[in-house]
């Protein structure tokens, strides 16, 4: 089995199981998935990833190893900007951990 990862956004997730079949084909296991490919609404994404992401993870034994983009689709990622800008930031983030 290859010790590497893929993310996914590098489709789109009409896609998802054609390349988690690809993938475990290649005996690739590892991949990173960045939450807000589709929604910024956290708990829209907690809802896809609940019921459709964890069943095809599962089905393919495809684990994730990474995070990414926590802050796509994010409208206010400036932490320069201001206290309340910088407070938001802060609680998307500890929603993101929470996820």
């Amino acid at each position: 089995m290859l010790n590497i990862a893929i993310s996914n956004l590098a489709w789109n997730k009409s896609m998802d199981q054609q390349v988690f079949r690809l993938i475990q084909g290649l005996g690739v296991s590892n991949l990173e998935i960045s939450p807000f490919r589709e929604s910024a609404d956290i708990l829209e994404v907690r809802n896809q990833f609940d019921s459709e992401m964890s069943n095809y993870l599962g089905h393919y034994k495809i684990r994730v190893v990474a995070l990414q983009s926590l802050l796509f689709r994010y409208p206010e990622s400036s932490i320069f900007k201001d206290k309340v800008t910088r407070d938001g930031i802060y609680q998307h983030l500890i929603n993101v951990l929470k996820f």
